[in-house]
């Protein structure tokens, strides 16, 4: 038997980041931690049990995703000691299984090889916290005492192996629910190797849950980042790209500074690359909340009046002379053109198969129609624009519950450095995270059928898009038809820069006609 644990929520302080969730549920570089961990144990040939609190509304697409995985749930009644959950455990699978292995649900390690034998992972401590630490005793067995322990001190790190599962929950019962106490009583018993290769990323507590994810990153082919423990370079051979990003920070107005990381280091250029230096935030993107997450209607509602209010301050702090309407029209329908007339061909016919509605020119046509609901660029339009105001680029601060801004465009659509625009494109692009569901096809989390595509969570996401609506949609601002036709056109002119997931293309093109539909519905 393969055990994950993660049978209790994570902690007050970590649930202020994400909402109330298990720990084997933390969002992780796109992904479910339990995704990575399950890949970890793979090498071991035993099926795979995760325990979860029994009051966790397991969201179905993660119980597909578990299934599709082999993995089983075991729902444990909430407020068990880790030990008793492991008993609880053990004996609702219903097997008598050989051995039993058990990985913490807030645990992974990175190079690490799991064992066949006896065995516990144990690595040095970082930070204040209460660990079980590994002691000696006289008769130079191992004992594990649970307490507070300072920096490089061995301590127990998640992983362990026992091929006499009884011994184990003998040793858990006899010490009423205490699970190292019944680690401590096997390994008088049976002769434990403690392993100490490979990473500890341990997710299980505010700060090293953001130093660990900090060494999982996600970043897409023609960018890099240099995460280092203050600092994250950014680099790419696009040097025109890194240009327009340093200065867009270098260029903020000293009050609007509030709202991004600190350039640390402008722009510099080497043969063959770019590259500009800011301080690393220990923070979540609200893609990762909002996929992954479990937060409050509340907080959503603090998230996006935060934005609205930054969007204002973009805007007060604008020169209208400054930018050129003409050119910010071209981000619509001119813009999407050239990348479908550029993607048309064979290229967009292997990839539309058998959907009629995205044969040869009818996604021109569809771009074309959308744009009509898009009113020209006015001065009153015009601000100190982001240019990627998504979700992915939007960072929750709980503490404040603020936003950070990083990787804004810098650049018109003649690639001039250019920091102002039309400010209803950073408020599509927001929309485009919450109406058009961008960051749950990234994460892969959506069901073809046909013609259409479906998102898993409707229900709840749907409420947050009414929550959106009530503060962006108002008459002297924003217009809902509007940012909703400027989304059909993002989706469209997206699909041909993904050409590396021919997967991810073919659910925004559907993605795209599922928002069109929507568009002319508004009229019907």
């Amino acid at each position: 038997m393969i055990l994950i644990g993660s049978a209790a929520y994570i902690d007050q302080d970590l649930a202020a980041e994400v909402g109330r969730l298990p720990p084997a549920f933390l969002p992780i570089g796109n992904r479910r931690l339990y995704e990575y961990q399950i890949e970890l144990l793979s090498t071991l040939d035993h099926r795979v049990y995760l325990s979860i609190p029994e009051s966790f509304e397991l969201p179905v697409f993660d119980a597909r995703r578990l299934e599709a995985m082999e993995v089983d749930i075991i729902r444990v009644p909430d407020g068990m000691t880790l030990g008793n959950s492991v008993v609880y455990c053990w004996s609702a699978s219903g097997v008598a299984f050989p051995s039993l292995t058990v990985l913490h649900g807030d645990t992974l390690f990175l190079d690490f090889e799991p064992t066949q034998a006896d065995s516990l992972s144990a690595h040095p401590n970082v930070g204040s916290y209460r660990r079980a630490r590994v002691a000696s005793s006289s008769c130079r067995k191992r004992r594990y005492e649970s307490e507070f322990v300072e920096d490089g001190q061995p301590v127990l790190s998640g992983y362990f192996r026992f091929s006499n599962p009884q011994l184990l929950m003998q040793g858990i019962l006899q010490n009423r629910g205490d699970f190292i106490s019944g680690v401590s009583h096997y390994s008088v018993q049976q002769d434990m190797e403690e392993i100490g290769s490979g990473q500890w990323l341990d997710f299980g507590h505010l700060n090293s849950f953001f130093t660990s994810r900090s060494m999982m990153t996600t970043q897409r082919a023609f960018n890099a980042l240099d995460i280092g423990p203050r600092t994250v370079t950014k680099s790419s051979e696009n040097k025109a790209k890194m240009k327009a990003e340093s200065n867009w920070f270098r260029s903020l107005p000293p009050k609007l500074r509030i709202h991004v990381p600190p350039l640390l280091s402008d722009y510099t250029e080497s043969e063959k690359a770019a590259s500009y230096s800011i301080e690393y935030l220990y923070l979540l993107p609200l893609s990762d909340v909002l996929v992954f997450g479990a937060m409050s209607r509340t907080s959503w509602q603090h998230i996006f009046d935060a934005s609205h209010a930054i969007l204002e301050e973009l805007r007060a702090a604008a020169n209208p002379r400054c930018c050129d309407l003409k050119d910010a029209e071209h981000l619509y329908l001119p813009k999407t053109i050239e990348r479908l007339r550029a993607f048309e061909g064979a290229q967009l016919e292997s990839l539309a198969g058998t959907l009629k509605f995205a044969k040869g020119s009818n996604l021109r046509s569809i771009a074309s129609i959308a744009s009509t609901y898009i009113a020209e660029v006015a001065e009153a339009n015009t601000a100190i624009v982001h240019g990627d105001f998504c979700f992915s680029n939007l960072l929750f601060d709980s503490r404040t519950a603020g936003l950070k801004l990083i990787d804004p465009r810098g650049m018109d659509s003649k690639n001039q450095l250019c920091i102002y625009g039309d400010q209803r494109y950073d408020v599509a692009k927001m929309y485009h995270s919450v109406a058009g569901r961008y960051d749950f096809i990234i994460a892969g989390r959506y069901e073809i059928n046909g013609e259409d595509i479906t998102f898993p969570d409707e229900t709840r996401v749907a409420d947050l898009e009414k929550v959106f609506e009530s503060v962006f949609f108002r008459p002297d601002r924003f217009d809902k038809t509007e940012i909703l036709a400027i989304n059909v056109l993002l989706f469209l002119s997206m699909i041909p820069l993904h050409a590396d997931r021919p997967d991810r293309q073919v659910a925004m093109l559907l993605n795209a006609y599922r928002l069109y539909r929507k568009l002319l519905g508004t009229f019907q």
